[in-house]
């Protein structure tokens, strides 16, 4: 979970600029901590890298959803951000031990629009997935594959699919 750039706050802190542009933009609000957050990320990702680790890298989760600082965005704005990670941890700074692992929300509700919309392109990912919590209903589970559209969309990006976050919400 990324710290919010503009206020340092928590991934559910909502304050703050809030445009993803200006991460990715020298001297805007919020790009140096974006910087600062990547620089650190890939220092230690390279260590795993020197020890021959490969990570499936997940960040940015649940886009498609409001409840953290990246989410409900601009699509054109998030995929933007998606790709400067990319490049900039594969181009600047020589990472190539990732597998990028896209992972939006399940679509269960009003709170959550459909799992491609901020889909950053097959260049930029290597795994499909979502995030799927499910409620519990007298002591019974709703059915975890009740995702037919969620699922055969992410199927047609051609990329292998996971469920990359998977769980029972309490009664």
């Amino acid at each position: 979970h990324f710290r919010n750039p503009w206020t340092g706050g928590s991934s559910s802190d909502l304050g703050g600029n809030g445009n993803l542009r200006n991460l990715i933009t020298p001297g805007a609000p919020g790009n140096a901590a974006w910087i600062s957050t990547l620089d650190t990320l890939a220092g230690h990702l390279q260590t795993l890298e020197d020890r021959g680790v490969v990570v499936i890298w997940r960040p940015l989760h649940e886009n498609n959803g409001p409840w953290f600082w990246w989410g409900d965005k601009t699509p054109a704005d998030f995929i933007a951000l998606w790709q400067h990670m990319f490049n900039y941890f594969t181009n600047v700074k020589g990472l190539n031990n990732l597998l990028w692992a896209y992972s939006p929300n399940h679509e269960w509700d009003e709170w959550a629009t459909e799992v491609l919309v901020n889909y950053p392109g097959a260049n930029y990912v290597d795994i499909v997935g979502m995030d799927k919590y499910m409620s519990c209903r007298n002591g019974v589970a709703e059915n975890p594959l009740d995702l037919v559209r969620s699922y055969n969309d992410l199927v047609s990006t051609g990329k292998p699919v996971a469920l990359l976050e998977l769980g029972l919400i309490p009664a």
